[in-house]
């Protein structure tokens, strides 16, 4: 099957005549029809065009992976920061801090309701800065990345 660009030789009587059909013609214009037809490469061409794409896709992926991590581990940190302060352990803090691991930029605020009172609850918000995928000449302090904040409330059972 010709491609649209592979030209075809009519011969004619006049171009017999004048002696321009010749065998010499003929082996080019073979040649050129089976360049045309010839589709070795197009793989290549067509894997090169896709990869850059495949990759693009990934990054997006493993990138709105790391949002729902974040969202996990901000949830989970707050949670056992109200609860180490529920039990009126004053260490709420650091135990927010050891539930995120690997996060450096971190908001940790503690907030009681009503007091510090058997029943009062107390809330514990965590605050987290969402990680980027480290992409080589992109300084990822130049994109702003936003927080992801959980809250937790717990009853306060009092101190022993």
């Amino acid at each position: 099957m010709r491609g649209p660009s592979c030209p075809t030789p009519g011969v004619t009587a006049q171009m017999m005549a004048r002696g321009l059909f010749t065998e010499r013609w003929d082996k080019m214009w073979k040649k050129i029809r089976q360049f045309c037809r010839d589709e070795a490469g197009a793989e290549l061409i067509e894997f090169i065009g896709v990869v850059p794409l495949l990759l693009v896709i990934g990054l997006i992926i493993w990138q709105l992976m790391l949002v729902a991590q974040t969202f996990v581990v901000v949830s989970s940190a707050a949670r056992e920061g109200a609860r180490r302060a529920a039990v009126c352990d004053m260490n709420y803090y650091q135990a927010a801090v050891n539930a995120s691991p690997g996060y450096n930029d971190r908001k940790i605020q503690i907030q009681p309701s009503g007091g510090w009172s058997k029943g009062d609850e107390i809330a514990v918000t965590v605050g987290l800065k969402l990680p980027t995928i480290r992409i080589p000449f992109v300084n990822p302090d130049q994109v702003p990345m936003p927080w992801v904040y959980s809250k937790a409330t717990m009853r306060f059972e009092g101190c022993p």
